[in-house]
């Protein structure tokens, strides 16, 4: 995933992680060149899906390349294409996990909406 600074358009750095006094996850980000800064704060259920989606991926490559068992379509490669490269493969996997779990043949635009629907993201 990547974030840029709306100031001056350099990508932010991720600067720490933490936990907050009610078990929510924040991740301070921090832009080298101007200093401005930002924190991301996620809840139990986005953690978890996070955290699901780490353990199904090795790579944060495009869906289509040789590793990948379940075909894509050309429109969801495309909206593949455009999640933030930090989560792509993580993302890929887990939709390939949900679409292998279910028995689909193809991923599609709507296997996308669903797994997304389905993580409250």
């Amino acid at each position: 995933m990547k974030f840029t600074c709306l100031k001056c358009e350099k990508e932010m750095v991720n600067m720490k992680s933490g936990s907050t006094e009610d078990g929510l996850t924040n991740t301070s980000f921090s832009c080298p060149a101007c200093g401005n800064s930002f924190r991301l704060v996620t809840n139990d259920m986005e953690s978890k899906a996070i955290r699901e989606l780490v353990l199904h991926t090795e790579t944060s490559g495009i869906a289509g390349q040789a590793d990948s068992l379940i075909p894509w379509d050309k429109n969801a490669l495309e909206r593949l294409s455009q999640i933030p490269e930090m989560v792509r493969g993580m993302a890929q996997k887990g939709i390939e996990k949900y679409a292998a779990d279910n028995g689909l043949k193809t991923i599609t635009v709507d296997v996308i909406a669903r797994v997304k629907e389905l993580y409250g993201m």
